[in-house]
Parts: structure tokens; sequence; C-alpha cells
């Protein structure tokens, strides 16, 4: 049962580093008037916070990440709470890679509409987690009804 939490997940950090590999060069426009390419490093968590502490941001990452994840394995989800569970672990992974093997988060995408930080794969792929998780609870009425 685990695999069908762990395997979505690493796919998703995977993807997240290859995206994070290929050279964006400068400001691009993807859609106009909606989102843009605009390549950033943010040495901070959410937001860029904690900005100034970049070891301590891999470590509670770290910690959180490894967490989850035996979290997960020992618990395993089911249904739309597991599609959930992984795009979150994985996210969370991405970024995590990416701090440990940059020292940095690696952020790209630019919303023009509205003003938000830049962000990345891994990050939407835990903001549709967390909306994921949200929704399974809604639909289920009860988190016990998402374990065997």
């Amino acid at each position: 049962m685990i695999q069908k939490t762990a395997r979505p997940a690493l796919l998703i950090a995977v993807a997240d580093l290859l995206i994070k590999l290929i050279p964006l060069g400068g400001d691009r426009t993807l859609i106009p008037g909606v989102l843009m390419l605009h390549p950033v490093t943010n040495h901070g968590v959410a937001f860029g916070f904690f900005a100034a502490s970049p070891l301590v941001n891999i470590a509670l990452t770290g910690i959180i990440t490894l967490a989850a994840a035996v979290w997960l394995y020992a618990h395993p989800p089911r249904g739309l709470f597991r599609e959930g569970a992984a795009m979150m672990l994985g996210g969370s992974l991405g970024n995590l890679l990416d701090r440990v093997i940059h020292g940095a988060v690696s952020d790209y995408l630019l919303l023009t509409f509205v003003s938000f930080p830049v962000f990345n794969l891994a990050d939407i792929f835990i903001t549709l987690g967390a909306g994921i998780l949200i929704l399974s609870l809604l639909l289920s009425g009860k988190a016990e009804n998402q374990w065997p």
C-alpha cells in the first residue's frame, strides 16, 4: 500500500528537480497577463521567511518531511487522502532536495494578475495536495475513514 503513496511522491520530487535543471534565462511571459517565468532563488521557507537561517530551514524541512513519510508508512492512507498526501510529500521532498543540493529553493513561476510570491512545481503540488486532503475530509466527513 505504501507504494501507492511513495511512488507518486518520488515522481513529483524528481520532476521538480528536473525542471529546475532547465536553464530559464531571464523573465519570459508564458500567458500574457496571467503567468510568467521569473527565476529567483529563495533562501527562506514559505514566502521567503527565515531566509537568514538556511541550515535551520534544511533541518526543519528534513525533519518534517521525514516525520510525514514515516507516519504515512505506519498509517497508509487510501483514496483521495492518499493522493493528496503523496502530492504534499513529493513537493516537500522536491524543495528539500533543492535546498540540500543548491542551498536554496529555485522558484520561477510568477502570477502577473495578482501580487503573490514566485513559486515552483513543488509548491504547486504541496498546495494541490493540501486542497485534496481538505476535500477528502469534507467528502468523507471523518479523517478515520481515510485509513484501513
